[in-house]
């Protein structure tokens, strides 16, 4: 099975047709062609420190409102050296952007990209923005439908819906990276046909040249499963069955079979070690 090499130059080549740069008061990257926003994104960006805002995430690295019907995240640089490693790799907003595009294509949801801008003073990054659509009220995170499951322990509906969009994501190049029940939503499909499954914060995505490599996609099937597991600990005494059956589901739909020592042992390793720092 052919799989290709990470991605990294090239971000606004790809989407030169959807964006279109910005440079505004020390603010560059791109923006969504057409974007009808209320302020200019500067005035936006404010929003991140306003106390009406609705913070979900607030660490010195990271911080992410939701406002006006928009999810905005700031990535912070702490210190020089890390801005000045910064000022040569593709800024992690673009590589949520195209990440982004790439699964839009490939027909899986994911909140719409408006701005993947970069503050900077003399060449040096002082911070990134990401500025995205917030999730609808109909667009429901996995937890949710974990906490329903767990009446009778039936993963089933988790399973065919989350390993079906796994496979379609693997196969157009996109590892997510951080993929687990958290990141994962789902909705109604409009023709009433069941549910179709998307996947949010695109921070540690990687675009290949072509399918996910192997290896990446059993470290994602782990961490997926894994987080089954934490979320609904009755089913941990069949953590055996619930990793086989989500790996035979994922043969059954690619042709890839990811079974083995190696993705037992990094799915034990990832469940027990939440449950270890959970006790902390």
């Amino acid at each position: 099975m052919a799989s290709g090499t990470a991605e990294n130059s090239g971000l606004r080549q790809e989407n030169d047709d959807l964006y279109m740069p910005f440079r505004e008061n020390g603010l560059h990257g791109l923006v969504r062609r057409g974007w009808n926003f209320s302020h200019t994104p500067e005035a936006l960006l404010r929003r991140l420190d306003e106390p009406d805002s609705h913070i979900c995430k607030d660490r010195p690295k990271i911080k992410a409102v939701l406002a006006e019907g928009y999810f905005l995240k700031r990535y912070n640089t702490l210190g020089f050296f890390n801005a000045l490693r910064r000022a040569f790799r593709p800024p992690r907003p673009e590589r949520a952007l195209l990440a982004a595009e790439r699964l839009r294509t490939a027909g899986i949801p994911t909140p719409e990209v408006f701005a993947a801008l970069r503050r900077s003073r003399f060449g040096i990054p002082r911070c990134d923005y990401l500025v995205t659509a917030a999730l609808a009220p109909e667009e429901c995170n996995a937890l949710e439908l974990t906490r329903e499951m767990l009446i009778d322990t039936d993963y089933s509906r988790i399973m065919d819906g989350v390993v079906a969009m796994m496979v379609k994501m693997h196969q157009s190049g996109v590892e997510h990276g951080d993929l687990n029940l958290r990141n994962l939503f789902f909705r109604r499909r409009r023709d009433g046909s069941g549910e179709e499954w998307g996947v949010i914060d695109l921070d540690g995505c990687r675009v290949y040249s072509a399918a996910v490599p192997f290896k990446r996609r059993r470290r994602e099937l782990a961490r997926v499963v894994s987080s089954l597991l934490r979320a609904a600990p009755e089913l941990k005494i069949y953590s055996g069955e619930v990793l086989a059956a989500f790996t035979e589901r994922y043969r059954a739909l690619s042709g890839c079979d990811l079974q083995g020592g190696a993705l037992n042992k990094r799915t034990a390793y990832l469940t027990e070690r939440v449950r270890k720092d959970q006790l902390r």
